[in-house]
């Protein structure tokens, strides 16, 4: 069973060699590197098998975020993986390797993400529509940037007082984190909706944190919304009531080794790097049994 890591990377070089370190030669490791990161591709080529791209310069609540994801899922599913996780450069595994594996080979016929049908208490006014119905130009910094983004608050302005809102797709809307595993099956299915419907892409353009909207909205109409676990297998913690999830620690050691996810985030080396060797130390090996049962199919 060919397992795809799909990892979003901004920064932390060591960081994430230490994340590609511990997931090589168990799964297919497929890296989109922000365009602002001064990493070459070519950095990764000691890993020899995992692909590494660098199309999009992303800021927080970039619709870039989206476009990223999904030209790694296109080139995993060209490698005709059966299955696929969707991380970042800061999160981390808390199971070993065979765990993992055979969590999924168990469970390979189910998908698992966080969802709800938008409306979503604590999205906003609109429960998240907004996110889709107004303009949102990226933001940018410098002179020009601040120009930039407020014309982008002007014309929302001018939206929302004459009810002038993006029309989107007749579909039932759902939102939820973006961090997510799906089989072969469910991407298969998505990606030949998106090429008979061209027009559901492109009501994602100029968006506000619209990946964590556009593939939950195409699972939850799919023929495998029945076959979709509401449960995205990570450890977060939110605790702190802001838009980022807290940086964890070693004081979250025990926390995060007693929950039921296969990956925890967000990690920072620069914050807390004891917690990752701790984490690496702790599963950092295959289970040999799971890879002797591999081996036989």
């Amino acid at each position: 069973m060919k397992i795809a890591v799909l990892i979003l990377a901004h920064k932390n070089i060591e960081q994430l060699e230490l994340l590609i370190e511990r997931l090589y030669g168990s799964f297919e490791i497929f890296i989109h590197l922000d365009k602002k990161w001064h990493i070459r591709p070519g950095h990764f080529s000691k890993y020899p098998g995992v692909q590494v791209i660098q199309k999009y310069s992303i800021s927080w609540a970039s619709a870039k975020i989206s476009s990223a994801t999904l030209d790694l899922l296109r080139l995993a599913h060209k490698q005709q993986c059966h299955y696929y996780l969707v991380i970042s450069g800061q999160d981390f595994p808390i199971r070993s390797n065979g765990e993992i594996r055979h969590f999924l080979e168990e469970n390979r016929h189910l998908n698992f993400m966080e969802y709800a049908p938008l409306p979503i208490a604590g999205w906003g006014p609109s429960g998240g529509f907004h996110r889709l119905q107004l303009y949102w130009p990226e933001e940018k910094e410098g002179v020009w940037g601040k120009l930039v983004n407020k014309f982008g608050r002007s014309i929302r302005r001018l939206q929302l007082k004459h009810n002038y809102m993006r029309k989107l797709q007749p579909l039932a809307y759902y939102g939820g984190c973006n961090w997510v595993n799906i089989n072969h099956a469910t991407l298969t299915y998505i990606l030949n909706y998106l090429q008979e419907n061209p027009a559901y892409l492109k009501q994602y353009s100029e968006t506000y944190i619209s990946d964590e909207i556009w593939l939950h909205t195409l699972v939850m109409n799919s023929p495998f919304r029945d076959a979709t676990i509401n449960d995205w297998l990570r450890y977060i913690d939110w605790g702190a009531g802001a838009r980022n999830p807290k940086t964890l620690g070693m004081e979250d050691l025990d926390k995060i080794l007693a929950s039921r996810g296969l990956f925890a985030r967000k990690f920072d080396v620069s914050y807390d790097a004891e917690v990752l060797r701790r984490l690496n130390a702790f599963h950092g090996k295959p289970d040999a049994g799971f890879s002797a049962k591999q081996g036989n199919k």
